[in-house]
């Protein structure tokens, strides 16, 4: 099974939503959730609305995470974030 693969998502939310509150502490702590490209991004948000629903069905004591999507700008035209891009990458060359 690929990691872009309908099924691996699928299989990564239910986790997520299966350990979420064992891995906060019981939602005392919050966490970040990376992906590599912005369409992955919205395919898993609708994932976790879909599935957070199916299981507030099941269980109207369910309490749905609140989940957000940050997305990056490209640096295209940016001065200010290609600085930023270019300050980064200077920061991982010294600190090595």
């Amino acid at each position: 099974m690929s990691f872009d693969s309908p099924e691996h998502k699928q299989a990564v939310v239910k986790t997520i939503l299966q350990k979420h509150d064992a891995a906060t502490n019981r939602r005392r702590f919050n966490a970040l959730f990376a992906t590599a490209s912005i369409n992955d991004a919205i395919e898993y948000y609708h994932l976790f609305q879909k599935m957070q629903a199916e299981k507030q069905g099941e269980d109207p004591d369910f309490e749905p995470l609140h989940i957000a999507c940050v997305f990056t700008p490209p640096a295209e035209g940016n001065k200010d974030i290609r600085q930023l891009q270019e300050d980064l990458e200077q920061e991982k060359k010294t600190t090595k």
